[in-house]
């Protein structure tokens, strides 16, 4: 069973608690008209979740999408998320997968990549690889390794929306951080364990390079070419080449 089965229904419907969704929207929006990507093209998200940034790209008139996440119940609320479109959705580990036909894009965003083990990263990114056509963009983010250092310090985080409690409480170790996630309303709390491995900037740009991608562009938050203490992710688009 995946971490994130348990907190998949809130997961849905409280996202924005998560991810600033419009942000990231809006950067793929913008990036897919600089390098030329059509409504035509085939695009794979992976660690889709409950399929929300599908759905709006659907709505803006992409035909070919396609998400795969190994949480049975994030894709079972993708499902339903994407029912009034031709979205093809996978429930399995994307280090498996083999697919028939290769990707023009190849998404990765909301911290994914963080929840990758060192000793699969490279595996990772050649199944990235793989399944791209030439010249197709591979577009992903993840935590700094700065704001992570800086989350186990604080240790613990709560935000109330409604009458729901999101408390997260952080415990920071060398090389990753374990992060106990629960939320509660007057009826019921569920909790989780999450585990987000740190990396340095060096070590995923060295990785990228040993899988033959070219970074064509970085951000930092989606919306910023320069990296600030206050930043907490950045954002590459890669070509493969």
């Amino acid at each position: 069973m995946s971490a994130y089965d348990n907190i998949a229904w809130y997961y849905k419907r409280f996202s924005n608690v998560f991810f600033n969704k419009k942000l990231i929207l809006r950067f793929l929006k913008n990036t897919f008209l600089e390098f030329g990507i059509s409504k035509k093209a085939r695009i794979l998200d992976i660690g889709c979740g409950t399929g929300s940034i599908l759905r709006s790209l659907a709505q803006i008139g992409f035909k070919k999408l396609y998400g795969i996440d190994i949480s049975r119940q994030m894709i079972k609320f993708a499902y339903i998320t994407n029912s009034s479109f031709n979205v093809r959705l996978y429930n399995k580990n994307f280090l498996d997968f083999v697919p028939r036909n290769k990707f023009d894009v190849v998404l990765s965003t909301m911290d994914v990549l963080n929840h990758v083990d060192k000793k699969d990263l490279l595996k990772y990114f050649e199944n990235v690889r793989r399944v791209l056509r030439s010249n197709g963009l591979f577009i992903f983010d993840i935590n700094l390794k700065e704001y992570l250092k800086s989350l186990g310090k604080r240790e613990k985080v709560v935000k109330k929306v409604d009458d729901i409690l999101f408390t997260w409480k952080f415990k920071a170790m060398r090389k990753k951080i374990s992060i106990n996630f629960s939320i509660a309303d007057v009826k019921t709390a569920v909790h989780d364990k999450i585990i987000e491995y740190i990396y340095s900037d060096q070590e995923i740009e060295k990785f990228l390079k040993k899988s033959k991608f070219v970074i064509v562009k970085r951000v930092y938050d989606y919306n910023s070419p320069n990296k600030t203490c206050f930043c907490t992710k950045v954002c590459y688009v890669c070509k493969k080449i």
